[in-house]
């Protein structure tokens, strides 16, 4: 019998909009939360609906050669170096490589919406929110020479553009709106909101990265509290202008990475 020819060890394919590319042949090809239907032969779970939503699970109808153990070992580590648990499919990435599998990503760019939609109750959370999505990207930037990952990139080119110093910080206004009474804050955003990307990058750019990590928890909800000041993750107008506000800063950041490197 002759044997299949993989191009990658593993394809990991996330949960986001379908670009309709074929996906590449490998050995196993991962997904997440659903049932194990052709191509996919190895699940992720993140077990929430069990009330358990920092335990992992998997289901493979193959030979897998990686054990659950490793996957947790990993989940527990990005915890440590993002500041909360990490998406499914960071672990995923970073334990193809930590084990030295070849590998491809499709369906993600670890940047899913925060934008409410008007049909689900006004106290449910987002999944999505319970992540740190911004410094993932920034994690998963450093390994990107080791993955074929086209859909990372939000934009196509990266270019080099001379920077002056911004009017305003506007990284420390971000960072500064859950101090805010909500008035205030509904202003800030607003204002926020109308910024262009570029002068996002020109704040990326002259700023102190203790800035840029500072924004960070103003795009997500903790998993140890009931009360957050980020009362506009549970507003439909409010959230789809902060998804714009952070679309916009990872799309800064990523130019900025690349910049430097």
């Amino acid at each position: 019998m002759t044997s299949i020819s993989h191009d990658f060890d593993w394809c990991v394919v996330g949960n986001g909009e379908n670009t309709f590319s074929p996906l590449p042949i490998a050995k196993h090809t991962i997904g997440f939360n659903k049932a194990i239907v052709p191509p996919f032969d190895v699940i992720m779970h993140n077990n929430a609906h069990q009330g358990q939503s920092k335990t992992i699970s998997l289901k493979t109808n193959s030979t897998f050669d990686v054990d659950l153990l490793f996957f947790k070992h990993t989940a527990d580590e990005l915890e440590e170096a993002l500041g909360c648990w990490p998406s499914l499919g960071l672990v995923a990435i970073v334990t193809a490589i930590k084990c030295k599998k070849s590998l491809s990503v499709r369906h993600m760019n670890l940047l899913p919406s925060l934008a409410r939609p008007t049909n689900i109750p006004a106290n449910k959370p987002l999944a999505a929110s319970y992540h740190n999505w911004l410094a993932e990207r920034r994690y998963a930037f450093c390994l990107l020479q080791e993955i074929d990952w086209p859909e990372y990139r939000l934009i196509s080119n990266h270019v080099r553009v001379a920077i002056s110093t911004p009017v305003r910080n506007w990284l420390i206004e971000l960072a500064s709106i859950q101090t805010l009474g909500k008035g205030k804050a509904k202003q800030r955003i607003d204002e926020l909101f109308e910024l262009s990307i570029m002068q996002w990058y020109a704040a990326v750019s002259v700023t102190n990265p203790q800035d840029i990590v500072a924004c960070d928890s103003a795009f997500m909800l903790s998993r140890t509290s009931h009360q957050t000041p980020n009362w506009w993750l549970y507003d439909v107008d409010y959230s789809l202008k902060m998804d714009a506000i952070r679309t916009k800063l990872a799309h800064a950041e990523e130019c900025h990475l690349f910049a430097l490197s």
